[in-house]
């Protein structure tokens, strides 16, 4: 299913990636399941399915939280913030990028990256102030 994507849409990449995770998780290839998922997340991103992309990154995070792979975690961390930022929910979004900033050790974030986080903070706090204080 995972190859077969490549030859897809958008939403069809992002459903056959997404039913592939599923025979990885059932199979107890946790970490695959959870690659298999941010993938399908950024294509259903990519074909404007925020909410889809959103459950995908979602489901994703929850296998990288244990302290490892620090690197996918604030990768995940990063488009999780972006996705709620798009979906309108300000205050989760800033919570996640305020995480970013400043990340140091096994999982660092780089300066360019984090230039982003805080300029998005910055948009954040200026643009969308009622929706951030929620």
């Amino acid at each position: 299913l995972a190859s077969a994507s490549s030859h897809e849409t958008s939403l069809g990449a992002a459903v056959l990636l997404e039913q592939s995770s599923a025979h990885y998780y059932k199979a107890g290839m946790y970490r695959k399941y959870a690659f298999h998922m941010l993938m399908s997340g950024h294509m259903f991103r990519s074909a404007r399915q925020e909410h889809h992309a959103f459950r995908c990154f979602t489901s994703a995070l929850y296998i990288y939280q244990d302290g490892q792979w620090n690197e996918l975690h604030n990768h995940l961390r990063s488009a999780l913030a972006a996705q709620l930022y798009s979906l309108g929910r300000m205050a989760i979004s800033i919570e996640l990028y305020a995480k970013l900033v400043g990340t140091t050790g096994g999982g660092r974030v780089s300066v360019k990256s984090q230039q982003k986080f805080v300029n998005h903070l910055l948009e954040i706090c200026q643009d969308h102030t009622k929706k951030a204080l929620v």
